[in-house]
């Protein structure tokens, strides 16, 4: 529903308020969103082993645990720390930086 207005032009952030802030996903609609995020963060993982690659060899461990991350806010300050870097060792000293323990 949310959809459909959005694509007539009506305000979609209106549409949730009025909604109750609730918005009503298919099972379909879901697993695209759940394919495109997956897709995301793919895409920031490889970009950070990519740099990563430019700068040396890399170990199982640390390969494993940058593809294996899926919270795309963690992947880009990844990412931007590792394009930032002068060396491995400097990027996997800052990588646990900027995560927050819940």
């Amino acid at each position: 529903m949310i959809d459909h207005m959005a694509a007539k032009n009506i305000n979609r952030e209106r549409m949730v308020e009025v909604m109750g802030g609730k918005i009503l996903i298919t099972p379909a609609q879901q697993m695209l969103i759940d394919s495109w995020n997956k897709g995301k963060a793919e895409g920031k993982a490889e970009s950070v082993m990519m740099r990563l690659d430019m700068l040396g060899e890399t170990d199982d461990d640390l390969r494993n645990r940058i593809m294996s991350e899926t919270r795309i806010d963690i992947l880009e300050g990844w990412r931007s720390k590792a394009w930032g870097s002068k060396s491995i060792e400097k990027f996997v000293a800052s990588m646990d930086e900027d995560l927050v323990m819940v």
